[in-house]
């Protein structure tokens, strides 16, 4: 409820809630590829965003120090699949800029290249 507060209703876009954004009512149900019932989605895009800055050290000593500790904490635990270690968030973001640093950039797969050349009017 914070998140749909401080992102959505506090930055302006159209929310559930928001008078107008209901959809109609023969609009509001479509069968999905499953044949389940799934809302319409809206017609525009009514976007907001709301960025939450804080300072650590506004509030007290030792963050970095407690985080750090609280990260080894949970990476240390047991996982449930012992093939597949506990991460936290940002693990998997680190170690892919390891390896596209080691490569020297973002490595693409085929398909990516062959949208990207299509789209460009070098092509």
């Amino acid at each position: 409820m914070c998140v749909v507060v401080v992102a959505g209703a506090l930055s302006g876009p159209d929310i559930p809630s928001t008078e107008g954004s209901e959809p109609k009512e023969k609009e509001k149900k479509k069968k999905g590829k499953s044949g389940k019932s799934c809302p319409e989605p809206p017609r525009h895009a009514c976007l907001g965003m709301a960025f939450l800055v804080l300072d650590p050290k506004a509030f007290s000593e030792g963050f970095e120090g407690r985080v750090t500790a609280l990260l080894s904490t949970l990476r240390c635990a047991e996982p449930v699949d012992p093939s597949r270690p506990v991460r936290v968030p940002g693990d998997f973001s680190k170690k892919f800029s390891e390896y596209c640093d080691c490569r020297g950039g973002i490595p693409y797969l085929k398909h990516h290249r062959a949208a990207m050349a299509s789209a460009s009017p070098l092509h």
